[in-house]
């Protein structure tokens, strides 16, 4: 049973061994201190109790760290975002070092890329970010990869993962882990927020203005989170297809509502896909004889 409520926080595991197996040097026991139980109790104790269990010890006799030895799980040494994520994360969250183990208890990168959290949460990013949660790469980037600052990890507050949830149940697109792995921002102070990115901004790609419209949002449908990839790719992507631009009227407006999707006060707008096949059908073939990359 307290396998089954160990994910509901990162330290519940240590906790349960320090206090069943004490560490003893010179004869001398020295328990887990009383604010990690604390700690650890008001996350866990509401899942013990629905899976029929009961919170297996008081805090009250463990000394405070604040007058006595005790013992608490120290954080992993910061270290740079693992590279994959570094162009991605970087810009959208502001730092640029991360500690294990992050919230789920995932102890190292590779741990992460491999847990049920990360392979349920990744795969739905782009579908969350057009359908409920515009600002959900950030949360991600967060929630995975909590910042370190100084050997101090800044962990999600638990307020910003309950509302993705809210927002995306409605859809089909809920949270399949518990959000009770974060700290409430009453308890924890420094947890950190999630600001809403604006769901519409202008284009500034000279080649996208003056179409029928001129906000756009992102992510777009390469998933690239932010307008600054898109207009970094722009200028090698569109004289690509310069040879063949006479081959559909609206080439250009294709590829502008593709890598610039349009932007509503109803949300992102993204091309038909009848246009697609339409520009597929009179493009493809001379993009290919040119050598053109195509893929549409």
């Amino acid at each position: 049973a307290l396998n089954r409520a160990s994910e509901c926080h990162p330290s519940f595991s240590f906790l349960v061994c320090t206090t069943l197996f004490p560490k003893c040097e010179d004869d001398q026991q020295t328990p887990p201190c009383r604010e990690l139980c604390d700690e650890v109790r008001a996350r866990c104790e509401g899942p013990l109790q629905d899976i029929g269990e009961e919170w297996p010890r008081s805090c009250e006799d463990l000394p405070s760290r604040d007058f006595a030895e005790c013992l608490e799980p120290t954080s992993g040494a910061c270290e740079p975002f693992p590279q994959a994520f570094q162009g991605i994360c970087e810009p959208l969250t502001g730092y640029n070092t991360v500690s294990f183990p992050n919230a789920f208890g995932h102890l190292s990168f590779q741990q992460m890329i491999t847990s049920r959290e990360y392979l349920f949460f990744g795969s739905n990013l782009g579908n969350i970010s057009t359908s409920c949660y515009p600002s959900v790469y950030t949360a991600f980037c967060r929630m995975f990869l909590p910042q370190c600052d100084n050997g101090t990890q800044i962990q999600l507050c638990r307020s910003v993962c309950e509302e993705i949830d809210a927002k995306c149940s409605p859809v089909g697109l809920g949270l399949l882990f518990s959000c009770d792995v974060f700290p409430d921002q009453g308890n924890d102070p420094t947890c950190s927020l999630v600001e809403q990115a604006a769901e519409c901004e202008p284009i500034q790609y000279s080649g996208c203005m003056g179409l029928s419209y001129s906000q756009t949002s992102f992510p777009n449908i390469f998933q690239w989170p932010t307008q600054d990839f898109a207009l970094q790719a722009a200028p090698t992507v569109f004289p690509t297809y310069d040879s063949i631009s006479d081959c559909h009227p609206d080439l250009n407006f294709f590829l502008c509502s593709i890598l610039f999707p349009q932007c509503t006060s109803e949300g992102q707008i993204l091309p038909c896909r009848s246009f697609c096949h339409e520009i597929n059908a009179t493009c493809g073939e001379r993009a290919l004889a040119a050598g053109v990359e195509w893929d549409a």
